[in-house]
């Protein structure tokens, strides 16, 4: 009955806002047409039915008495201009020439949007206006050359982030003054390589660091990368699926655990270079090979019988990875490990715990004999391959100790 209401043309104004319903599509396409519809309810509707309200038989009478009213459903609905492929071309028309911000930037965001409108949207100047424009492949190529000399680096990393820019465009943003344009180009799979190499030596290690999570990076550079000055750097490169073996084996080797323990987590590890990171002597490290989907019960054993591993007692990371460690020895549960320590503690948070109480929940734990060694992760665990932040510093999941025990 309600949408034959909808359909109706001589349903009451009053009517169709009482059967108004907005989960309903049939009901709002047959009264965003209808020509009793107010205007209020029109502008209700265009975000969802935007060419079915704009082909309203009273819109004539209605721009009589509300001469704004395109601008009105503008101002409310901003976001149909990039998300309704067929807006009629007057409405990009007002679009253009609004004097709110908003609708400009979600016109200048519309897909395959006609150069010109580009152009006119260019000419406003906005820098939240521009780094959209910026990203647009209709932009014509003067407006481009114009926004590589933008005063606001945010619009220069967008304009970074195009894999048509070019090659004269590109040499510009790769010698730009702010590190955030050149790490742009560092993404660009079309930046030449003579390029490549020059941000391989840059002096920012945020550009050398984001230069290496490209897939096409040549060994040399690879192998270069691989001896930087950064921790970052190399830790990145030990997440490079592409580094041949002599660089993983070096990596493997490498005097900071940070960069040890991304190597640990690879699943392509060979399996020599996961058996010398189980016996390493940071905790962290052996946490990531224990965590490593390519785990064996032999390696398994290695974690936990090997040398021992060192403990800074002064760093709280260490002492972490080092009781997880502990409760993965000891084949735990999440839940056995939260009743152990609450009883030790008196229900304390885990992460109130300071660096002494740490390491002597590290040393009761160590001392619980048990020869019952996982031979994989339980089904209940987080896999800290889900959870590794690619900046290099890893995320303490909840294997066995989550910090957010209460």
């Amino acid at each position: 009955m309600s949408l034959e209401e909808a359909l109706n043309p001589n349903t009451p104004a009053k009517r169709l806002e009482e059967i108004l319903d907005l989960d309903n599509l049939e009901i709002c396409q047959a009264i965003a047409t209808n020509p009793n519809s107010s205007p209020e309810i029109l502008k209700e509707l265009f975000g969802r039915c935007a060419i079915e309200v704009l082909n309203n038989p009273a819109l004539d009478l209605i721009l009589l008495e509300i001469p704004n009213f395109f601008e009105q459903l503008l101002s409310k609905n901003y976001a149909v201009l990039y998300e309704q492929k067929n807006l009629p071309s007057f409405m990009l028309d007002i679009a253009v020439n609004h004097p709110d911000s908003n609708i400009n930037r979600s016109l200048a965001m519309r897909p395959n949007l006609p150069g010109d409108y580009l152009e006119k949207l260019a000419d406003k100047e906005a820098h939240g206006i521009l780094q959209v424009i910026a990203t647009q492949k209709n932009t014509p190529i003067h407006i481009v050359e114009k926004l590589a000399e933008d005063t606001d680096y945010t619009v220069r990393s967008s304009l970074a982030l195009r894999r048509d820019l070019p090659n004269h465009i590109l040499e510009k943003l790769a010698n730009d003054e702010h590190y955030h344009v050149r790490s742009g180009i560092t993404y660009n799979k079309n930046t030449p390589i003579h390029i490549v190499e020059k941000l391989a030596e840059d002096t920012d290690y945020n550009v050398r660091s984001s230069l290496v999570l490209r897939r096409d990076l040549p060994n040399h550079i690879l192998a270069k990368l691989a001896n930087d000055g950064n921790p970052e750097v190399r830790s990145r490169i030990a997440m490079n699926q592409k580094a041949p073996i002599h660089i993983v084996e070096k990596l493997a080797e490498d005097p900071d655990d940070e960069v040890r323990y991304p190597l640990a987590l690879r699943r392509d590890l060979p399996m020599h270079i996961l058996e010398k990171l189980a016996t390493d002597k940071s905790p962290q490290v052996r946490f990531g090979a224990a965590n490593n989907p390519n785990i064996n019960p032999t390696i398994i054993k290695l974690v936990f019988e090997g040398e021992n591993y060192a403990i800074h007692p002064d760093k709280s990371t260490e002492l972490r990875y080092a009781i997880e460690l502990e409760i993965m020895r000891l084949n735990w549960t999440k839940e056995q490990a939260i009743k152990c320590f609450k009883k030790k503690y008196n229900n304390r948070y885990f992460d109130s715990l300071n660096n002494e109480e740490l390491l002597e929940f590290w040393e009761y734990l160590k001392s619980i004999e048990s020869n019952n060694y996982p031979t994989s992760l339980r089904k209940d665990a987080v896999s800290l391959l889900d959870d590794y932040d690619r900046s290099g510093v890893a995320t303490l999941t909840a294997y066995a100790i989550p910090t957010d025990w209460n």
